[in-house]
């Protein structure tokens, strides 16, 4: 009987003026004799408990050599991203260094000529342009992410971002997020120089590329046929994981600037003495060295380890 309802559906669909209609209808109704055991199994069709049956097979097909290379490939890439920041914040203490030097220099001739007013009123002015030319290229810059976060093609990593950016940072106070979680989890006193400097950006971003080489090493083992959300998580890694690696220094950036110039306060586990101004100097140093490290995610995830094949 069903046979033969099936033909008669079948048959009025060949004839119907509405005939893809009845051929969906039909299709989305024929019986799922041939799709793969695990789905049809009672005890797996909830999706959820699909996904958890496939995550566990591929986890458990995972070898001692597979799990090294693994990690030893994540340890190699943390490692650089160490460097990198380390040489942006000796470039930053070197820059810093130098334009305070010159202007002691300029300061001790001016006043030996008698012209220490005439010389601070010259190097005011030049801060100020140089302010306004700071603040210029911030809002060319603005506008830019602007024009980005509206293009839709744009949004999810944008928006990914912006969250990432928010939740390290603490939100717009700066009081929480990823720096200040020495109070969380009994490193000590506030502030410790473990993770409000650039040491949390370059453990957040290791351990970001750590996830996306497991994904992809997992992903390599996971049934066939299985979910499809698998083949969605394992395209959109790199994309969406560069996106919360950016944000989440640019958070850890705008929390360390905050901490060194409106939020004051001494850091408790250095290894020399030295006074507030120096802690301030400091961390301002440390926040600049993690802004200048934002773009340099994209590169980090260029050079994925590639485990799909």
């Amino acid at each position: 009987m069903c046979c033969l309802a099936t033909h008669y559906i079948y048959t009025k669909a060949a004839t119907s003026p509405h005939k893809n209609r009845f051929l969906l209808l039909h299709a989305a109704y024929m019986p799922t004799t041939d799709l793969p055991t695990i789905i049809a199994a009672p005890d797996l069709r909830n999706r959820t408990e699909r996904l958890t049956a496939e995550l566990g097979i591929a986890l458990k097909a995972l070898n001692r050599s597979q799990i090294v290379d693994w990690a030893t490939d994540a340890a190699r890439m943390t490692g650089h991203v160490f460097v990198r920041r380390g040489v942006g914040l000796g470039t930053t203490i070197t820059k810093i260094g130098r334009a305070t030097v010159d202007e002691a220099r300029g300061a001790a001739k001016a006043a030996e000529r008698g012209r220490l007013v005439c010389h601070g009123k010259a190097r005011g002015k030049a801060f100020v342009d140089a302010a306004k030319d700071i603040s210029k290229r911030m809002r060319k810059k603005a506008t830019a992410f602007g024009a980005m976060v509206r293009d839709p093609a744009h949004l999810p990593e944008r928006a990914v971002t912006i969250v990432a950016a928010l939740v390290s940072s603490g939100g717009i106070d700066a009081n929480g997020g990823i720096p200040d979680l020495d109070l969380q989890f009994g490193i000590g006193a506030h502030r410790s120089i473990f993770t409000n400097s650039i040491i949390a950006g370059g453990v957040v971003e290791g351990s970001l590329y750590s996830v996306a080489t497991l994904v992809g090493l997992t992903y390599r083992h996971l049934p066939v046929p299985h979910d499809s959300l698998w083949d969605s998580i394992d395209r959109n890694r790199d994309r969406f994981l560069t996106a919360v690696a950016a944000g989440a220094s640019a958070g850890i950036a705008y929390h360390l600037l905050i901490d060194g110039t409106l939020q004051p306060d001494a850091y408790h586990d250095l290894a020399a003495h030295m006074p507030m101004a120096g802690h301030e100097a400091v961390l301002v140093a440390n926040a600049t060295a993690e802004a200048i490290d934002v773009p340099a995610k994209q590169d980090t995830f260029r050079k994925v380890r590639n485990y799909r094949g």
